[in-house]
């Protein structure tokens, strides 16, 4: 999977074949988040069919979801602003730090 063709470097084509189901597999975790293992000793796996476009569905509802937790009802550029805001505060930290001889966090 690299960039894609269509959308650019921060994009991700992923092919899938249109005319058959995607078989998706996975290995069940207990609730530590370690694998469970079978009698053999093998890790022990879930597995799907899914119809491409179901996956695609699934795919950008859960791109929606994230974006929808992750922005906090913050508009993109009260974000940026934020985040140029801390920058510059972890820059002045290390430059107060060189002017009163010691040295920045930035500096080691």
């Amino acid at each position: 999977m690299g960039p894609s063709a269509l959308r650019g470097e921060r994009w991700r084509d992923l092919p899938l074949p249109a005319d058959r189901q995607v078989l998706l597999r996975r290995s069940v975790l207990d609730a530590e988040g370690n694998p469970v293992l079978g009698e053999d000793g093998r890790r022990v796996r879930e597995s799907a069919r899914v119809d491409p476009a179901e996956l695609r569905d699934a795919i950008v509802e859960g791109r929606r979801r994230w974006a929808r937790e992750h922005s906090q009802g913050r508009a993109l550029g009260t974000r940026a602003s934020e985040a140029r805001e801390g920058s510059r505060g972890i820059a002045g930290d290390a430059r107060q730090a060189r002017e009163q001889g010691g040295r920045g966090q930035w500096d080691e």
